[in-house]
């Protein structure tokens, strides 16, 4: 199973397909459902989404499915992008939003009523005197080497960056 953060891309089986693979699969290896999501390291709920073609798979596990229970990908699947779905289901929640409140975004007047009580019990009685206070700013060394950046002094108050290609 790939790690966290690396995004794969989907696999999209044509109807009862998805299924229909991973029978094989399970029936080439002899395993019971909760064992063979073991082997193949997913969780027993995810691979039951995947055996009610509830979620599409990422093609990594498809190769691994096919490699560990020596059954073939079928031909006709089609391969999408990771998250090839935001966009659409975005536009269509919108489109929902849109007919069952007339607007995009929530009420206006209940976000400023709402607003103007928490001003008063609480916003009006925050210090902000050191929000907008002036920061001191370090300068650094000469020849101060911060990882491959390199900082040397054009005037006295200013600096610029420099990469290693050009070590000083």
């Amino acid at each position: 199973m790939p790690k966290k953060g690396n995004f794969q891309k989907r696999v999209i089986f044509s109807s009862g397909q998805q299924h229909q693979f991973l029978l094989r699969a399970i029936k080439n290896l002899n395993l019971s459902w909760s064992l063979f999501a073991e082997k193949i390291e997913v969780h027993k709920r995810t691979l039951n989404d995947w055996k009610r073609e509830e979620y599409s798979m990422p093609f990594g596990v498809v190769k691994k499915i096919s490699k560990i229970a020596k059954v073939k990908i079928p031909k006709n699947i089609k391969l999408k992008e990771s998250f090839w779905y935001v966009h659409k289901g975005a536009k269509l929640g919108g489109i929902a939003c849109f007919k069952k409140y007339g607007k995009v975004g929530g009420d206006p007047e209940y976000r400023k009523r709402k607003w103007y009580e928490w001003w008063e019990k609480k916003g009006k009685f925050i210090n902000r005197q050191g929000l907008f206070k002036r920061k001191p700013i370090k300068r650094p060394r000469k020849k101060y080497c911060f990882s491959r950046i390199y900082w040397n002094y054009v005037r006295r108050w200013e600096c610029y960056f420099k990469t290693n290609s050009n070590k000083p």
